[in-house]
C-alpha cells in the first residue's frame, strides 16, 4: 500500500509539474519522456526497497533528485524559476502525505485510511494546481526577478518539512504532535501565500507598466499616421489633406473672422531647372521652417502645392498681417544668407467671415500674383 501511495504522489507532482512549466519539447514527446522516467524511476524504487533500503532515502534517489535533472533537461527556464516550481511543487505534494499521515493517527495509523486520505488530499492538490495554472504561467512568464529569493525560500521550507517525514521518529506520527504539525503546515501556508501575493503584485506593476509602454507607443503611432496623412514631408508643415479638412470644419462656423496669407516661392522652376530638384528642394524646406517659426500656433499653415503655402489665422488686428510680413522679410534674409541661391516669395494676404473662405482664399491669391507680378518687372 506505500509502495502504491509513492506511485500516486510521483504521478500527481509530475502531471502538476506538467501544467505548470513551459518546455523545449512538444506535449506528446514530454508525456514520452515523463512516462518513461515514471516507469524506470518507479522500478528501481521497487527493486532496492526489496533489497532493504529506507523508503524515505529511496524517494530521494530514485524520484526526487532524477526528476529535478529531468525538469532541468527538459524545462524551457533553467534558472531559479524552474527551481522554485519543482520545490513548491514537491512540497505541496510532501504537505498532502503528512496531512494524510496525521489524518491516520485517530484511526489506529490505518494503511488504508493513509491511503484513501492522501488520495484525496492528492486529487484536490490537482484540481487547485489544474485551476490556477494559467494564473501561475502568467507568472513564471511574465516576472523577471526576484525568483532566487523566492527558490531560497521554498527550499528552506522543503528541507524543514523534509525533516518531519525523514526524521528517524517523525513527529507527525505521534498524537502529541499533532497540533505542532498543523501549526508549522499553517506557517508554510502563510508564506507561500505571501510569496504569491508578492508574484501576482509583481505581475501587476508588470501589466502596468506594459499598458503605459503600449498607451505610448500607439500615441506615437497616431503621431505617425497623422504625419502621414497630413503632414507634409518635405516642408514640415500641414499638406493639401489638412488643408481641406480644415476648409470643410471651418465654414460650419459663418461668424468667425478669418484671415488668409497667400505665400509662394518665387523662380522655384528656374532654380529646379538650372541647380537640381535638391535645390528646389531646399527652398521649399527653408520657405516651411521660416512660415513655422514667423506664425508659431498663431495660425495654422499649409503647403498646398509645389510652391504654394496657405496661411490661416482667426480674430486677428489688421496690423497683424503687417508685422508677420515684416518678419518674414527679415528672416528671408538670414536663409539667403545662408544659402548659396536665389530665396525669394511672393504674398498676399485677406480677411472676412468664415462663411466666406473660399472667397477669401482667391482674394489672397490674386494679391499673391500681383505682387509675384510686380517682383518679376523688377527683375
Amino acid at each position: 500500500m506505500e509502495v502504491l501511495l509513492d506511485l500516486l504522489v510521483l504521478i500527481t507532482t509530475m502531471s502538476i509539474f506538467l501544467m505548470n512549466m513551459d518546455f523545449r519539447y512538444s506535449k506528446r514527446k514530454m508525456l514520452i519522456i515523463f512516462g518513461g522516467f515514471g516507469i524506470v524511476s518507479f522500478s528501481a524504487y521497487f527493486l532496492l526497497l526489496q533489497l532493504g533500503f529506507e523508503r524515505v532515502t529511496l524517494s530521494s534517489l530514485c524520484f526526487s533528485i532524477p526528476s529535478l535533472i529531468l525538469c532541468f533537461w527538459t524545462s524551457k527556464y533553467r534558472g531559479a524559476r524552474l527551481v522554485f516550481t519543482f520545490a513548491i511543487i514537491d512540497l505541496l505534494g510532501m504537505v498532502a502525505v503528512i496531512l494524510g499521515k496525521c489524518i491516520s493517527i485517530y484511526f489506529a495509523y490505518d494503511m488504508g485510511i493513509t491511503f484513501v486520505a492522501t488520495s484525496i488530499l492528492l486529487v484536490l492538490y490537482f484540481g487547485v494546481a489544474y485551476k490556477f495554472r494559467k494564473k501561475y504561467l502568467e507568472i513564471l512568464r511574465t516576472v523577471k526577478q526576484g525568483w532566487g529569493y523566492m527558490s531560497l525560500a521554498v527550499i528552506t521550507l522543503y528541507v524543514f518539512t523534509f525533516v518531519l517525514i525523514g526524521y528517524p521518529s517523525p513527529i507527525y506520527t505521534r498524537r502529541e504532535y499533532i497540533l505542532t504539525v498543523l501549526m508549522y503546515l499553517l506557517v508554510v501556508a502563510v508564506i507561500l501565500k505571501v510569496i504569491y501575493e508578492a508574484a501576482v503584485n509583481n505581475i501587476k506593476i508588470y501589466n502596468d507598466e506594459m499598458e503605459k509602454n503600449y498607451l505610448k507607443i500607439e500615441l506615437e503611432l497616431n503621431q505617425i499616421y497623422y504625419d502621414m496623412a497630413y503632414k507634409d514631408g518635405l516642408s514640415g508643415v500641414k499638406n493639401r489633406n489638412a488643408f481641406e479638412e480644415y476648409i470643410c470644419e471651418i465654414e460650419k462656423d459663418s461668424d468667425r473672422e478669418i484671415v488668409c496669407i497667400s505665400v509662394d516661392i518665387n523662380n522655384l522652376k528656374k532654380v529646379n531647372d538650372e541647380m537640381g530638384h535638391h535645390a528646389g528642394d531646399e527652398l521649399i524646406k527653408k520657405m516651411g521652417h521660416l512660415l513655422e517659426d514667423v506664425f508659431n500656433s498663431e495660425a495654422q499653415v499649409f503647403r498646398i502645392g509645389g510652391d504654394e503655402f496657405i496661411i490661416m489665422s482667426e480674430n486677428k488686428e489688421p496690423r497683424w498681417c503687417a508685422e508677420k510680413f515684416k518678419k518674414m522679410d527679415a528672416y528671408s534674409e538670414k536663409i539667403r544668407e545662408e544659402i548659396n541661391m536665389p530665396f525669394d516669395f511672393a504674398r498676399g494676404h485677406s480677411s472676412g467671415l468664415a462663411v466666406h473662405i473660399r472667397e477669401i482664399i482667391r482674394s489672397a491669391d490674386v494679391e499673391m500674383y500681383a505682387h509675384k507680378s510686380q517682383y518679376k518687372k523688377c527683375v
